[in-house]
């Protein structure tokens, strides 16, 4: 099992993939701030917690031992269909591990992911950052 802040990168990580929300994995065992301090790696998961935690996101146990870096294709066409502007701010630090994590990808899909980086970027008023981006 990944130690923190390792475990809190990988569920968040297995969360985006699946275009789920901290809000769509709450309840009856798993509170919003539980969840909240597990994904900031602020707090060690439980057994209960990541078997509850894997079970809503249909994954098995064993996810949480991988820390594979996320793929650049995979992260972009996720940030592409998840519209949602609250989700802004996650897909935007996604993003960005996704391409530190890819130094390899091909031109056409970093150039993709460095355009909707901007995007997000403007959509968050970060507009120093997304003019840094686009130049």
């Amino acid at each position: 099992m990944l130690q923190q802040p390792e475990f809190g990168r990988r569920l968040r990580q297995l969360r985006m993939e699946r275009g789920k929300s901290q809000a769509e994995l709450v309840g009856l065992g798993m509170s919003a701030a539980y969840l909240s301090r597990l994904e900031s790696g602020s707090r060690e998961p439980t057994a209960r917690a990541v078997e509850y935690l894997a079970e809503a996101l249909g994954v098995a146990v064993e996810a949480f031992e991988d820390l594979a870096g996320p793929n650049l294709a995979d992260v972009l066409g996720m940030v592409f269909t998840s519209s949602d502007a609250t989700r802004a701010a996650e897909a935007r630090d996604l993003l960005t591990a996704a391409l530190d994590g890819t130094p390899g990808a091909d031109a056409t899909t970093r150039w993709l992911a460095l355009s909707e980086l901007a995007r997000l970027y403007s959509v968050l008023g970060e507009h120093e950052r997304e003019r840094d981006m686009l130049v």
